[in-house]
């Protein structure tokens, strides 16, 4: 008999051997338990006289269309039980991206999954959101986007709730989250012209409640650098002024950690003077719904004048300012190069001449602020002609002489007392590409949204417009809103753009309970203004 095989497998392996296997003997039961079975249904039949051995209970379930023991396995799993879970995963990765890049996503998270009460608006918010993205993103689910409605009504009830007590509102970061939350919400959704805007208004009026000094920690600094910008660009559509123009709101919140303001918070301090700047000019002009419920007296013109000529000079030379530093601090970080769009969002899109070579970044936060400089340079360069003052420009220029300017490093255009929004605006159009780069997180795209509406109105004014500049933008726009699901941006792409105006001769048409509308007749361009 052999106890151990002789083909040294085991012992090149390095492993002991343990000789042959036993055989296995496999023998079948089959037989004895059929038996058994069958001695205990005829001994249950003849204790009852009713039930046989034929009849006894299947072993098959309730309701099986078989007779045999298997049980119906679905070939189409259901995903419900996680669909809570999925749609917030799928909402923080596309939408938000990582919490380096968003610190608020994280917060986001813990929010959305919480379970406390003090929770439930938020969590009810955010779900609303991540369900009716979801929807929006995989075929326009409908039972998924009814579901989305319904939970989206049900965190404004509570909203209304808490509100009904400011100060405590205020102080509620819950609040802030689920304005964050509805702020997407109708992006998404495209509910009306002015949803977004409505949102973004009353967390304006929550966070000055606030004040300043209450946004210095996280999360709530946090909150207070992202409806920064928003707020801003909700300022630019009313044109009414902002808070933030305020000098306290631009140191206050840095205060603590005062080597944290960054490039891009200090454009948004220029930014945040321009509503105000724009709201005096709808005074001057006698145009819109600030000047109609606050006329002008008959001595108060060039006092206003005046005024608005020291601060649009101002908000000028800060802004150039700011852009010379730009280009001092970050050589070389903008490359001009033949179009290669990755993205079918500028794709096979009729491409005007300005188009033939484009801006490329190579820092996604740099285009970020020189986008947020283009847009708020399209606006100083429009209120500069309304105003219709020619020495505005040179005082904005005169503390920088030729002499003093730093060298381009750069493929972009330094400012120069020439320049034309129609410059500006194709500088705009020449960036866009980079941000839709697969490599960035699709709220990126709606940082585009401002200065994308700005070049549809310069492109639209303009007589030195090139062909297919205007189709090219308003292109973007629809596809951003179709194949990202930021629905609004098809609003932004209409004619005339929300929240511009560049009259040349007003006509007040009509006047409604909350809404204005005004008319040039010499272009054609009409708009309607938001009463607050």
């Amino acid at each position: 008999m052999r106890s151990k095989p002789v083909c040294t497998r085991c012992q090149n392996s390095g492993f002991p051997c343990e000789g042959y296997p036993k055989d296995l003997t496999f023998v079948d039961e089959g037989s004895r338990f059929a038996s058994q079975s069958s001695t205990r249904s005829s001994k249950a039949g003849s204790r009852t006289g009713e039930v046989s051995s034929v009849d006894a209970p299947s072993l098959s379930p309730k309701g099986s269309q078989t007779p045999n023991v298997q049980l119906a396995i679905s070939k189409q799993p259901t995903l419900s039980p996680f669909q809570d879970e999925i749609c917030l995963a799928y909402l923080i990765r596309t939408l938000f991206g990582d919490n380096h890049n968003f610190p608020l996503a994280s917060h986001v998270w813990d929010s959305a999954v919480a379970s406390t009460d003090s929770a439930k608006l938020g969590q009810t918010a955010v779900s609303s959101l991540a369900t009716t993205y979801f929807g929006r993103m995989h075929g326009s689910n409908m039972q998924l986007l009814h579901q989305g409605r319904r939970l989206y009504g049900q965190a404004v009830h509570r909203l209304a709730l808490e509100i009904c007590k400011p100060e405590e509102a205020s102080l509620s970061q819950q609040v802030m989250l689920s304005a964050l939350a509805f702020y997407y919400y109708e992006m998404v959704m495209n509910t009306s012209d002015i949803g977004w805007v409505e949102h973004v208004g009353g967390t304006g009026k929550l966070m000055e409640v606030r004040g300043p000094r209450r946004h210095q920690f996280a999360p709530d600094h946090d909150y207070f650098l992202y409806f920064r910008r928003t707020l801003i660009g909700q300022a630019f559509v009313t044109r009414t002024r902002t808070f933030l123009e305020r000098e306290e709101w631009k140191t206050v919140p840095w205060a603590m950690q005062p080597n944290s303001k960054t490039t891009e918070h200090l454009i948004l301090d220029v930014s945040a003077n321009v509503p105000g700047l724009a709201e005096d000019m709808d005074r001057l002009e006698r145009n819109g719904p600030v000047a109609a419920r606050n006329p002008l007296g008959p001595n108060e013109e060039e006092t206003l004048r005046e005024s608005l000529r020291h601060k649009l000079i101002d908000t000028f030379g800060s802004l150039l300012e700011w852009r010379f530093n730009w280009e001092s601090t970050y050589p070389d970080v903008v490359a001009e190069t033949v179009s290669m769009p990755r993205s079918s969002l500028v794709s096979n899109l009729e491409r005007p001449r300005c188009l033939d070579r484009v801006f490329y970044y190579n820092d996604i936060k740099r285009a970020e602020e020189i986008q947020q400089y283009h847009l708020t340079m399209l606006w100083v360069l429009q209120l500069v002609v309304r105003l219709q003052d020619p020495s505005v420009t040179p005082s904005a220029f005169s503390p920088w002489p030729p002499h003093r300017r730093p060298d381009a490093s750069n493929a972009l255009a330094l400012p120069h007392d020439e320049m034309t929004t129609l410059n500006v605006a194709r500088e705009i159009a020449r960036s866009t590409e980079n941000f839709t780069q697969p490599q960035h997180p699709r709220r990126q795209l709606l940082k585009l949204l401002g200065p994308l509406r700005g070049c549809v109105l310069v492109f639209m004014l303009s007589a030195q417009a090139e062909q297919y500049e205007l189709s090219w933008v308003s292109g973007v726009l629809c596809r951003i809103a179709d194949e990202f699901g930021f629905d609004f941006c098809k609003r932004f792409a209409q004619l005339p753009p929300l929240g511009y105006y560049q009259p040349s001769q007003n006509e007040r048409v009509s006047e409604g309970a909350s809404t204005y509308t005004f008319a040039d007749q010499t272009t054609g361009f009409r708009q309607t203004f938001l009463s607050q």
